[in-house]
């Protein structure tokens, strides 16, 4: 969701990544929260993924920020962030430091060197890191991809076929979408039963869920895929949110 970091200034509070998508009023006070933080913290714990010895974050974004807020929630304090454009990483690298997060800004062009690390995040749009598919070592470690259409990424696929874990970004989005359910209208816990994609949904290989939550398209080294992307007239990068999400976040609300 675009705008995140825009929305701050007219909030009375916010979290430590300096970041909102969801606006709860409480005694008459604006209080800002990223449910991103949420949503791929249980995506990854989903996956099995408890901890993180070293981690690489791809962007400089809001979302990114939302990365470095889970490695700390996951034990690690310091990530390699590869950034297209080091001049823009200010907002980051000051949120990195509230967090308590030591971020360590790389440019594009050492890619390969810090894609050993055991957690590696893409918070990029669909599309960037094509390019980089080529590069994934056979490390055997874990890639969660923001991407959730088109699914599979050329990075990810690269990702499954060298046996690493492989997290899209379906599984965040649902998580990320049942939190606001819970601040907003109060309602806890969230619908998640009828905000996953149904049994249905088509998988490259074989997925997993935990009983209880989100579906967790993650399995080692299987990668599942959501249904066929629908065009955005809009923007060619932005990802459409998938139905199943809207419909149940609209049943609720």
């Amino acid at each position: 969701m675009p705008l995140k970091r825009v929305a701050v200034p007219l909030l009375d509070e916010v979290s430590a990544t300096g970041t909102a998508n969801t606006v709860t009023v409480r005694s008459g006070r604006l209080l800002g929260e990223n449910t991103d933080v949420d949503g791929m913290h249980k995506a990854l714990l989903d996956a099995g993924v408890t901890r993180a010895e070293s981690a690489c974050v791809f962007g400089a974004c809001a979302t990114a920020t939302t990365a470095l807020a889970v490695l700390h929630a996951l034990g690690c304090g310091q990530a390699a962030v590869i950034a297209r454009k080091i001049t823009h990483t200010g907002e980051l690298v000051q949120a990195a430091e509230r967090i308590g997060v030591n971020a360590r800004i790389r440019p594009w062009a050492e890619t390969a060197r810090h894609l050993q690390a055991s957690l590696v995040v893409s918070a990029l749009p669909p599309g960037t890191t094509d390019p980089l598919a080529p590069l994934w070592p056979t490390a055997r470690n874990t890639l969660l991809d923001v991407v959730y259409r088109p699914w599979p990424t050329p990075f990810a696929e690269a990702a499954r076929r060298d046996g690493s874990t492989v997290i899209g970004g379906l599984p965040m989005l649902v998580h990320q979408a049942a939190r606001p359910v819970e601040l907003q209208p109060g309602r806890t816990p969230a619908p998640l039963p009828e905000m996953h994609p149904p049994p249905s949904t088509p998988c490259a290989i074989s997925g997993r869920r935990r009983p209880g939550g989100a579906a967790a398209y993650a399995s080692r080294p299987s990668v599942c895929s959501p249904p066929a992307p629908t065009p955005d007239s809009k923007s060619p990068n932005r990802q459409k949110m998938p139905s199943t999400v809207i419909s149940a976040c609209t049943r609720t609300v």
